[in-house]
């Protein structure tokens, strides 16, 4: 059965500068989530 899945436990990179509730993240950061 298929399912969207998004892959938490690896680093990600900005491709683009974004703004998310008021902080800017810019192009190239590695955001890695916490899954706590």
């Amino acid at each position: 059965m298929p399912s969207d899945t998004f892959l938490t436990g690896f680093p990600h990179a900005t491709i683009t500068d974004d703004v998310y509730e008021g902080f800017r993240i810019p192009k190239g950061i590695i955001i890695i989530f916490n899954e706590w």
